[in-house]
């Protein structure tokens, strides 16, 4: 009878706390990038409630957090994992930003932190709010699975984004990224220059085949006068979503097909 009973209790506690105490600090996260210590404290509170329940009696952990958080498609029993939804909940902010979202807070946003110029051209200053500070140390997880159609590309950072292929220029040509000394340069500032490249050296035999390569990808490439589009890569219609940065970021956007 004890045994059904807890078996009862421990289906009915992941709900119980996604909708309690996962979701007390959840308004707070959408905005600041919760500190280590923080997060921590969040999971001993909700894994001690979960194996131990309303009683004073102290009981052994049996599986770790981290596997307990796993959708439940992977073997896990789906409790939202704070530092990763912290980091999704901001990314969105990033998106917004990016996107064509016209609302009052996001022109006020881009007038103060962007000057005019991307995103990702920018840096999270020592000086800028926690807001934005937090919003810069998650960007390389938004990074991964955005892309770009190209525009007037002046949005676009040649080497880190993807806009041509499916990975940055950096990786799929690593030599040159290495030796590139304004690793800034926006894609249309690439072009205007009719793709001239400052490098800390000559470029040795082991570049020029990379080298080769990269020109011949960039002779198709077609700027126009439109603005530069943002493409959510785990999206079919392009358009970003909490739902799936999360799941690629616990588990890599598997789903168990076998279930």
């Amino acid at each position: 009878m004890e045994v059904q009973s807890a078996v009862i209790w421990g289906q009915s506690y992941p709900d119980l706390i996604n909708s309690s105490l996962t979701n007390i600090p959840m308004y707070m996260m959408g905005f600041y990038l919760l500190y280590g210590g923080v997060q921590k404290q969040l999971d001993s509170i909700r894994s001690r409630f979960f194996w131990q329940g309303t009683g004073n009696k102290k009981k052994f952990h049996m599986v770790k957090w981290e596997t307990l958080a796993r959708h439940k498609d992977l073997g896990g029993l789906g409790f939202i994992e704070t530092r990763t939804m912290n980091k999704v909940l901001l990314a969105k902010w990033i998106a917004r930003i990016e996107g064509d979202d016209n609302s009052m807070c996001i022109r006020l946003l881009r007038r103060k932190y962007l000057v005019g110029r991307a995103f990702s051209m920018q840096k999270g200053k020592t000086g800028s709010s926690l807001f934005w500070q937090g919003l810069k140390k998650i960007e390389e997880w938004y990074k991964k699975r955005r892309g770009w159609k190209l525009g007037n590309s002046r949005s676009i950072n040649f080497w880190e984004d993807v806009w041509s292929g499916e990975c940055p220029l950096r990786i799929v040509y690593p030599q040159l990224y290495g030796i590139c000394i304004d690793r800034s340069v926006t894609v249309r500032e690439a072009f205007e220059s009719g793709w001239n490249f400052s490098f800390r050296r000559r470029l040795q035999r082991t570049d020029h085949d990379q080298w080769k390569a990269l020109m011949s990808e960039l002779e198709k490439v077609n700027i126009t006068e439109e603005e530069d589009i943002m493409i959510w890569k785990l999206e079919k219609k392009g358009k970003f979503s909490t739902k799936s940065l999360y799941r690629y970021m616990i588990d890599g956007g598997l789903i168990d097909t076998q279930r």
